[in-house]
């Protein structure tokens, strides 16, 4: 699952106790959660409030936006390893964005999650970055030099007429993605 949280919800308090992204969360169920524009502490939060976190390697988290503090965040079911994350190229002088990966091990088999959030200033902006989170993702999958699962999840910010979404959808088998409401906004869920 992925979702762009927009920053919702940081120190809102809630009705009953329950935070309503923790809700939408829980009725989904996903074993790797993708979030864009959340703050640290509010990912840690999310995952202890799913029963998730027992250790930080259940949450990985890097800062984009030195003003606001948001950043991306990976949340797993499951421990979380190898945690590395990338700066992408800057062609629209936006703030910070990053490619970030973690792999986890789900019924014996390594899983390596990449989660991203492009730019939302420039279509070329956005297809200069998702070539280079392509090239890492390969960069990847030669060292691994075997089996190599990846799952690609973020706010790409682009419609199925661009060449960044054309990009990514040529580089992943499978359906690539689908655009859905998730009830408190719109977010990319990877089916």
């Amino acid at each position: 699952m992925t979702w762009n949280i927009q920053g919702k919800y940081v120190e809102t308090p809630f009705v009953g106790g329950t935070n309503p992204i923790v809700n939408v969360i829980k009725r989904y169920d996903p074993d790797i959660i993708g979030l864009q524009e959340i703050w640290e502490p509010q990912a840690h939060k999310i995952a202890f409030d799913l029963g998730w976190v027992r250790t930080w390697r259940h949450v990985y988290w890097t800062v984009a936006n030195n003003q606001t503090l948001e950043g991306t965040a990976i949340l797993s079911r499951y421990p979380l390893s190898n945690k590395v994350s990338w700066r992408l190229h800057d062609v629209t002088g936006d703030h910070a964005r990053y490619l970030m990966r973690a792999t986890t091990k789900v019924r014996g088999r390594t899983l390596h999650l990449y989660n991203t959030h492009l730019t939302n200033r420039s279509e070329s902006g956005r297809q200069t970055q998702a070539q280079e989170l392509i090239e890492h993702i390969e960069d990847d999958r030669r060292a691994a030099r075997g089996s190599f699962r990846p799952v690609l999840t973020g706010d790409m910010n682009a419609t199925s007429k661009e060449p960044a979404y054309s990009i990514l959808s040529s580089n992943c088998s499978g359906p690539f993605s689908r655009r859905v409401v998730l009830g408190l906004t719109m977010g990319w869920l990877l089916v």
